[in-house]
């Protein structure tokens, strides 16, 4: 776990900006000791490295908070989709480097430099495309799903007592999962517990389709965030839960 000045250390994010960050739910605490030290984890980095990626893009914090709380997010996916902006500005500062160098041979041989050699290396015309083809990609794909507006819409109506029913109930389904584990996923017991699963999701976030179940089964064993969370329950939680979420769907 991390304190706050050592996040704040490593990312060169001011501790005021973090605490900000924790105040609009951007990037929250994996909880707090009782001297009020605020402790982060290793799926705080991930989240906050996804935070920079965007923020070197301009998205605003509330389009960055919207993209990563959508339940279809994929956090090697976006990392591909980073990349191949990243590297389009690594060669951008690459071409302007060399006419640098050139620049400065040709002031030392006393030759004049062509004046497209000197200019045409600031183009910024291919990045900015390249950009923004890249964020309205980024939208599409995670920032107006139907399953995040009416997340938001659900949210936004409960009330601080709703919120610990509703992880009460969470921390209880998975408890019985985790009591289970024994059973092979197809067992009855083991998929009505799954289907509880579902239930509770849809009807305290959003309507969770067999597509959308199927994703989040993926997620549980493909995300390191929710791997590491999940088998915080039990060792191998998050792989039972994803196999148990593949049978369920088949038979769905």
């Amino acid at each position: 776990m991390y304190r706050i000045k050592e996040l704040a250390d490593m990312s060169g994010i001011s501790i005021r900006t973090l605490h900000y960050y924790d105040q609009i739910g951007l990037l929250k605490p994996r909880r707090s000791e009782d001297n009020g030290y605020r402790l982060y984890d290793d799926g705080s980095i991930v989240r906050l490295q996804q935070i920079l990626f965007l923020k070197e893009l301009e998205f605003p914090l509330s389009e960055i908070k919207r993209i990563l709380d959508d339940p279809y997010f994929n956090e090697t996916e976006a990392l591909h989709m980073h990349r191949r902006v990243l590297v389009e500005k690594r060669d951008r500062l690459s071409r302007i480097i060399q006419s640098v160098d050139e620049s400065i041979e040709a002031i030392k041989g006393g030759k004049k430099m062509d004046s497209n050699k000197r200019l045409q290396p600031f183009d910024r015309s291919k990045l900015d495309e390249f950009q923004k083809q890249y964020e309205q990609e980024v939208k599409e794909k995670y920032g107006q799903t139907k399953a995040y507006e009416q997340f938001e819409e659900k949210r936004k109506s409960y009330k601080d007592n709703d919120f610990s029913i509703i992880e009460q109930e969470r921390i209880e389904i998975f408890k019985k999962i985790a009591a289970v584990m024994d059973l092979n996923p197809e067992e009855k017991t083991v998929q009505e517990l799954i289907h509880e699963w579902r239930m509770h999701i849809t009807r305290y976030h959003y309507e969770c389709t067999i597509e959308i179940f199927r994703g989040l089964g993926e997620m549980y064993t493909a995300d390191e965030r929710f791997k590491n969370n999940l088998d915080q329950i039990r060792d191998g939680f998050a792989e039972y839960m994803s196999d148990a979420i593949r049978l369920y769907g088949r038979r769905q």
